[in-house]
């Protein structure tokens, strides 16, 4: 969770300002929240394993209250690390995946629908 999430439900859970702020800095402290690695980590996830692309993965992580800046640079670091060629291809493979499954499937119900008729006559 980022630090915005956290205090948000400790919000929702009725503690005042005091007790929130208090508890973030504790789990920072202990390197239990910290929201450059949590940025790092999700975009990570949104791009390799969603396929999400940039607007989307930073989209969503300004909308967990990440600061923009730290959003950037893991937006960046991912497309780094990985290319943003490699994400393409991904997206294109699995776009033509469902593709060739629609294709597939309206093989197979034609052919369902072929022998039906070869029966019932």
């Amino acid at each position: 969770m980022s630090v915005y999430e956290v205090e948000e439900k400790l919000k929702k859970k009725g503690f005042d300002i005091e007790t929130i702020g208090v508890t973030v800095r504790k789990l920072q402290e202990l390197h239990l929240l910290d929201d450059e690695k949590y940025a790092n980590n999700m975009a990570r996830s949104m791009a390799t394993l969603k396929g999400y692309g940039r607007y989307v993965i930073t989209r969503k992580l300004q909308g967990k209250g990440i600061d923009r800046c730290l959003v950037d640079k893991a937006v960046e670091k991912v497309y780094e690390e990985t290319g943003e060629a490699e994400f393409a291809s991904r997206l294109v493979l699995k776009k033509t995946k469902g593709a060739q499954l629609r294709f597939e499937d309206k093989d197979r119900i034609r052919s369902e629908e072929h022998t039906s008729e070869l029966q019932s006559h």
